[in-house]
């Protein structure tokens, strides 16, 4: 009996697998994204922000009144909020191109076997 001729599919010839990758291809993408967007936001209003404007200019002098200090220290926790947001766009980014080079190196490796396969069918059935 020919037992090569009945093999079990691999889960790389199931198609919930090329689902799969593409699904993260997709949301590596979203997310790359989303953390691009989030680090141009954030940067933006980190330019206009006043405590930033301080503290690239140098100026260390105190406020003149308790309503200047608020705003001062408002604007500092702003700030401070901003690097935060900044810092966490920068992970996320991060983890969509780490995603993204996941689904790629699983859509490459399945279009590999595949093409491996496609190469030795032939044969087989040249010699049988």
């Amino acid at each position: 009996m020919n037992y090569a001729k009945k093999r079990l599919p691999t889960i790389l010839e199931h198609e919930w697998f090329r689902g799969m990758v593409v699904a993260l291809l997709m949301i590596g993408s979203v997310l790359a994204l989303y953390g691009i967007y989030q680090f141009v936001d954030a940067s933006a209003q980190i330019q206009t922000n006043a405590s930033y404007q301080r503290e690239v200019a140098g100026i260390e002098t105190p406020p003149a009144n308790q309503t200047d200090a608020q705003m001062f220290m408002a604007a500092d926790v702003e700030y401070r909020k901003l690097r935060i947001q900044r810092s966490n766009s920068m992970i996320y980014g991060g983890v969509g191109l780490a995603i993204m080079a996941l689904g790629w190196l699983g859509y490459d490796f399945a279009r590999t076997q595949r093409r491996k396969r496609q190469a030795v069918m032939p044969s087989q059935s040249s010699a049988g």
